[in-house]
């Protein structure tokens, strides 16, 4: 008499194709479960966590979408003379517009390369010497995991810089709008 066999599988996304095969094989006399089925509350559970990621992610993105516009918008301000000097010399508002984006797309990866940096290094540092600990009776492990899943973080930096980067192009459309002749009056 055995209570039952457990099957490991290498490749998770397997499971739903494995599950299926072990019940044709094995009929239906026999109660054949999978991990989601066996513990739906815990599944249910992380999948409600995921959820919160994917907002939170969003919301990241939309503060660096405002914050990014705002520090053109600041550079606009600041270059204001600059910008009427070099209209009254002939300077296409296109040509313009693709100063200040060009500007702001180095900004912007200057902080995706250091909010990389910074990331990996605390992924790096908890995988090593385990800094942030968990109670272990009721999360069943002692310390956070963490991994490296690379195609989702380039997916996403891609992504996010992107969108970033399109939204730039708005702030920069205010330097075309500026007259030269009060951009070179101006005390600012």
């Amino acid at each position: 008499y055995t209570g039952g066999y457990e099957v490991s599988l290498k490749n998770y996304q397997n499971a739903p194709v494995t599950l299926e095969t072990i019940k044709n094989h094995f009929g239906p006399e026999y109660y054949i479960t999978s991990i989601e089925e066996r513990f739906i509350d815990l599944f249910s559970w992380l999948n409600l966590i995921y959820q919160n990621v994917y907002i939170i992610i969003l919301l990241m993105v939309g503060v660096a979408i405002i914050n990014m516009s705002t520090a053109l918008l600041v550079l606009i301000v600041e270059k204001t003379k600059m910008i009427g000097i070099l209209k009254s010399m002939g300077i296409s508002n296109k040509s313009l517009r693709k100063v200040f984006v060009y500007h702001g797309g180095i900004l912007l990866f200057i902080g995706f390369a250091g909010g990389n940096i910074l990331a990996f290094s605390i992924m790096l540092l908890q995988n090593k010497y385990q800094l942030l600990s968990l109670p272990k009776e009721n999360y069943y492990l002692d310390s956070v995991p963490m991994h490296f899943p690379m195609t989702d973080i380039i997916i996403l930096n891609s992504i996010a810089f992107i969108v970033c980067f399109i939204a730039m192009i708005l702030p920069s459309l205010l330097s075309a709008r500026i007259s030269p002749i009060k951009a070179i009056n101006t005390e600012i």
